[in-house]
């Protein structure tokens, strides 16, 4: 194996390739590749960003992110549907995401939650159809980061541009890296496979109904930065429950761990470095293949962010918080949204018994 397939490999893999591997001389390379990964793919998303921060301003820089990340993902992942169908289907996610996000934030919280509620099982019917690609991870991200990071007048038409031009280069990347595959399904055939009946769709609701439920709840209770709470949802909230027990067990512990490492590396970092600590956060991420450390080293990109408007103490206890308030709905909600479920098809069981 050579070093570029070793390149595109999944992280846990290459590390079970390199600890797996006896051979000194191979090991030696398998970490090489690893490590040429981590630096050119920080390096190819550090470019992107600059790239959309030069042609539509630093408030937009957050664009660039989510045009990378999708780059990144939907060469590899597929929707399901027939590749021109898909493309096309991308670039009206980003669409929705150039549109979702400013509206919610310009009315009150209950019709936000309509707004959320609508467009976040909007994306999820369009780009994961396929459940187990976990392609929310991506769109949803994208809609909640966009949700905090608010903008008004020429920077939002320039945002608006930039989603635009993000979701056609997605959209290209994906046709090229996918045209070759072939589907019967169709753009239509998303909606027409919604069925409430179904495991997907229950799932699809699910998530769409708590993350919306999460944000609409963080805002009556005045938190700040309410799209974390909403971001916890969405890394909880998964398919089936014990992978909500498996990453709820491990989010809230790491979160604090993740913050209070942020705090000291802060606190003794010369001034000069501060503003590279996200990036640190991001190599080191970059490097962990399990939920728990990638929970925490989550932390330092997003507290640093924040920490010139909170302050360091306020903004690594805002990070605590709310996601140990993020970790407590989604478990409290996945269990109603489940007994829900059951009890109507227990009820729908009896009609049907009575009817026979």
């Amino acid at each position: 194996m050579n070093i570029y397939h070793v390149m595109r490999m999944d992280t846990a893999k290459v590390k079970s390739l390199i600890k797996e591997t006896r051979d000194k001389k191979g090991k030696m390379k398998y970490s090489f590749a690893y490590g040429l990964k981590i630096v050119s793919t920080v390096l190819f998303c550090m470019a992107v960003v600059l790239l959309f921060t030069a042609l539509f301003g630093s408030e937009n820089s957050i664009v660039g992110v989510i045009t990378v990340i999708a780059v990144m993902v939907f060469e590899k992942a597929d929707l399901g549907i027939k590749s021109s169908h898909a493309a096309f289907t991308l670039i009206v996610s980003f669409l929705i995401l150039a549109i979702g996000p400013q509206l919610a934030s310009l009315v009150s919280p209950a019709a936000g939650f309509i707004i959320n509620l609508f467009c976040i099982l909007t994306l999820l019917v369009l780009s994961c159809h396929n459940i187990i690609m976990s392609n929310h991870s991506t769109i949803v991200l994208g809609y909640l980061l966009l949700m905090g990071y608010e903008v008004t007048g020429d920077v939002y038409i320039k945002r608006i541009a930039g989603l635009l031009f993000g979701g056609i280069i997605v959209a290209a990347v994906f046709y090229h890296k996918h045209y070759k595959i072939t589907y019967r399904r169709t753009f239509k055939d998303l909606f027409k496979e919604f069925n409430p009946g179904t495991l997907r769709t229950q799932w699809q609701l699910k998530m769409a109904l708590g993350i919306s439920l999460s944000l609409f709840l963080a805002e009556v209770l005045h938190f700040s930065r309410p799209i974390w709470v909403g971001i916890a949802c969405m890394s909880l909230l998964q398919p089936f429950t014990h992978d909500l027990t498996f990453r709820a067990c491990r989010r809230a512990p790491f979160v604090i761990i993740g913050s209070i490492a942020f705090g000291v590396v802060y606190y003794f970092m010369p001034d000069s470095l501060i503003p590279f600590i996200g990036i640190f956060g991001g190599l080191v991420l970059g490097l962990c293949s399990s939920y728990k450390w990638q929970s925490a080293f989550n932390c330092f990109g997003a507290i640093s962010i924040v920490v010139p408007q909170f302050g360091l103490l306020n903004a690594i206890l805002l990070r605590i918080i709310n996601n140990l308030f993020g970790t407590l709905f989604s478990i409290a909600f996945d269990k109603i949204f489940t007994f829900l479920i059951n009890l109507i098809n227990v009820i729908k069981l009896k009609v049907l018994a009575d009817a026979a």
